[in-house]
């Protein structure tokens, strides 16, 4: 039993790194980035959450650096990516689908390590969500654009992912199988997101007075020159 959800652990880290490494592969593309560009932003992206998590529960030296094997997927991926620009931009919809495929694994690999070392409820959930969401901030933030986490019009990000991190951590604690409840809190994630984009659903929005003008001010300036 302990083999098996090791493999489960094993699989679903394989699938999350896949698919975060597309998200930054063809964001660096997107941009026009050089090869080394295309490889940071990958890299960036798939460890990035990992990394934040690994300082937070303490792990050093960080998990992704002691399994080679995961180094050289995202380096297959993101060649991958390369060659096939063209096509990847004709499909934007399917790299979509990779980033929420990965938004949802790591919510609930973030949430279990949170778990399993020991955190609070919501120590559980803060967790899971940086693991989620960190590595697409740093991606974002290098390829100058407003995180995904912050921005309108692109369904429940950080809501799906505190959900899910939520579900997963209450499912743990009354003693609900790690293996299941991680599986379905995957699922519930990803659904949670790709279903608010197809409906356009989003949180509420604030509302903003309109901006002031700025020709009192330079109407002062110019009287006080």
């Amino acid at each position: 039993m302990h083999s098996y959800f090791e493999f489960v652990y094993s699989l679903c880290s394989a699938i999350g790194i896949i698919s975060f490494a597309i998200s930054g592969a063809t964001t660096a593309l997107k941009k026009k980035m050089d090869l080394f560009g295309v490889l940071f932003l990958a890299f960036v992206t798939s460890f990035g959450g990992g990394l934040l998590r690994d300082l937070i529960i303490g792990r050093i030296p960080p998990a992704f650096l002691g399994n080679t094997f995961y180094l050289f997927i995202v380096i297959a991926v993101a060649t991958f990516s390369t060659v096939f620009v063209s096509y990847i931009f004709k499909q934007m919809h399917i790299v979509i689908i990779f980033d929420t495929i990965g938004l949802g694994i790591f919510t609930v690999l973030g949430t279990l390590e949170g778990f399993q070392t020991g955190f609070n409820f919501a120590g559980c959930i803060l967790t899971g969500f940086l693991t989620a969401t960190a590595g697409g901030m740093l991606r974002d933030i290098f390829a100058a654009e407003i995180p995904a986490v912050l921005r309108r019009g692109i369904g429940f990000y950080a809501t799906a992912s505190i959900l899910g991190a939520t579900v997963l951590t209450w499912l743990l604690r009354v003693g609900f199988p790690a293996d299941w409840s991680i599986l379905l809190c995957a699922a519930l994630v990803i659904l949670t997101r790709l279903l608010s984009i197809k409906f356009k659903l989003e949180l509420p929005k604030i509302p903003y007075p309109a901006a002031h003008s700025a020709e009192p001010f330079q109407q002062g300036k110019e009287k006080a020159v």
